[in-house]
């Protein structure tokens, strides 16, 4: 378990020291922490419940002819796979690359909040050790996606495309995000984005599994229980909740509003499908995870005074600290898939 804490506690340490770093200095830590946790996600040993899937899929992949990985309905992870196969580093070469998109997306997002290491050790149990540990390819479009909620907050159209674009060919469901684009050059009414938000759910959960067999097989006939989906989901639609208390507020002082509207509206729905299908609600409440961890990493800064501010900030990490603890001491599949934490850097 020492891993998973210090990955928690270091950034969490991290965030209660005052002191500022100098440009160079912060663009080496930046480089160095990505670099390490790069390599502490990529280069993991049969960690992670989907380990012996990912295996299974390499294999096939690299023994196909390149011309054939395209015909794949996420033909990018393959790709991955098949050029690292042949530059002789095998599954880790192509794990490596795909925690490197997660890391830089996740550095990139998170340094653009106040208070950049909580939001990092927000990130860390859910989005970091629960996803980037096991479903490479989804952790990679969600890398992407991060790159993609800055375009979308600076206004830059073409960018936002772009990200997006890269992340489907790692997992279907990305697309869900291109209707988002939308809102870029529109202005924001309620009703639009009450529509917007069910798009996203949707189509995510009931338009692409008809195209996709696996979907339909592994995400619509498991139970919530089997998942840990409805406290995942749970975390997404409280942060919507606090969100919409602070909306007004929140689309004052900062330039997401209109992002986290609509994210926010997209996450309700999930407290229903989570009942319906939920696996597949599941994997769509994992891309709201940015927006979750962004929500509560700021929260501290709607309140007025000092103390209070610390105490909702710790109280968060309080939160998130159970959310680690509990799974990793009582959840069977996190005892049996990422106990003990194993790599290759060192046997």
């Amino acid at each position: 378990m020492f891993v998973y804490w210090a990955l928690f506690l270091v950034p969490a340490m991290a965030s209660a020291v005052p002191a500022r770093l100098d440009s160079q200095s912060r663009r080496i830590m930046l480089f160095v922490a990505g670099l390490a946790l790069s390599a502490i996600i990529g280069l993991r040993y049969e960690v992670g419940r989907d380990w012996n899937n990912y295996v299974s899929v390499f294999d096939r992949v690299v023994a196909e002819p390149f011309w054939a990985l395209f015909l794949q309905e996420e033909p990018a992870y393959g790709l991955l796979a098949w050029t690292s196969e042949r530059l002789g580093l095998g599954i880790y070469g192509a794990n490596f690359a795909c925690a490197a998109v997660l890391v830089y997306g996740l550095m990139s997002f998170c340094w653009r909040q106040p208070s950049p290491w909580r939001t990092l050790a927000f990130a860390m149990p859910v989005l970091v050790i629960g996803i980037g540990m096991s479903g490479m390819r989804q952790a990679t479009a969600i890398g992407f996606l991060m790159l993609a909620m800055n375009a979308f907050t600076d206004g830059r159209l073409r960018g936002f495309i772009f990200w997006v674009l890269l992340a489907v060919p790692f997992h279907q469901t990305a697309a869900a995000f291109l209707p988002l684009a939308w809102f870029m050059r529109s202005r924001i009414a309620l009703l639009p984005v009450i529509v917007a938000g069910g798009i996203f759910v949707l189509l995510g959960i009931f338009v692409l599994k008809d195209s996709v067999n696996y979907y339909t097989e592994s995400y619509l006939k498991q139970s919530p229980e089997a998942n840990g989906a409805l406290p995942r989901v749970a975390l997404n639609v409280l942060a919507a909740v606090t969100f919409l208390v602070f909306r007004k507020e929140w689309t004052r002082r900062y330039s997401e509003g209109t992002l986290f509207t609509l994210l926010a509206f997209a996450a309700v729905p999930m407290a229903a499908a989570v009942f319906m299908a939920p696996v597949a609600a599941d994997r769509m409440s994992m891309y709201l995870i940015p927006f979750q961890i962004a929500v509560f990493s700021r929260l501290p800064e709607f309140v007025r005074t000092p103390a209070m501010k610390f105490a909702t900030a710790t109280a968060i990490l309080v939160l998130y600290a159970l959310t680690l603890g509990i799974w990793l001491s009582f959840s069977k599949v996190a005892q049996s898939n990422w106990l003990p934490y194993q790599s290759i850097l060192w046997g």
